[in-house]
């Protein structure tokens, strides 16, 4: 009898192959494929970086939707009205990927191209760019509604920034 192989059994309803326990075989598959995704998507923290907020941001928590939204410049202001400072590590940064890919859902060649687009039609500029995490976190500081990302373990200071929880 021959073993059937983990592409054959991926293969295998496409083709309209039956095969004797292909159909477990394509159930660990599956099962497979999902835990590979789901260690893929957990908390930023496990891709390298944290998001930082200025102290005196009235928020613990935000989703990858708000930073994005925010990050893109799509929402201006925080829930109690103070405008939003993101700001960008530089865009060889490999932090700045990781952040990119995870929370915008892009590569930061297609988030630069983003912002060429809306600078052309004068609509708004990109989050300022920085050479390391110290200068993110400096400015985050001056910024009352200043919101950031740095690498995982930079230590962040306790006075003037504070962390934020991704849920």
């Amino acid at each position: 009898m021959r073993r059937v192989a983990f592409v054959d059994c991926l293969l295998a309803p496409c083709l309209g192959v039956v095969r004797r326990r292909a159909g477990l075989c394509c159930l660990v598959a599956g099962v497979v494929l999902a835990l590979s995704a789901l260690s893929q998507t957990g908390n930023a923290g496990d891709s390298g970086f944290v998001i930082v907020a200025n102290a005196r941001v009235p928020v613990a928590t935000v989703d990858k939707e708000f930073l994005s939204r925010a990050f893109l410049k799509k929402i201006k202001t925080w829930e109690h009205d103070v405008p939003i400072a993101p700001a960008d590590l530089e865009p060889e940064s490999t932090v700045r990927e990781r952040f990119t890919r995870s929370v915008l859902g892009r590569s930061v060649a297609a988030v630069r191209s983003y912002w060429q687009q809306v600078l052309f039609s004068g609509r708004d500029v990109p989050p300022p760019e920085f050479d390391d995490d110290d200068a993110v976190l400096r400015y985050v500081i001056s910024k009352p509604g200043g919101l950031g990302y740095v690498s995982k373990g930079h230590k962040v200071p306790d006075d003037g920034v504070k962390v934020l929880e991704i849920r």
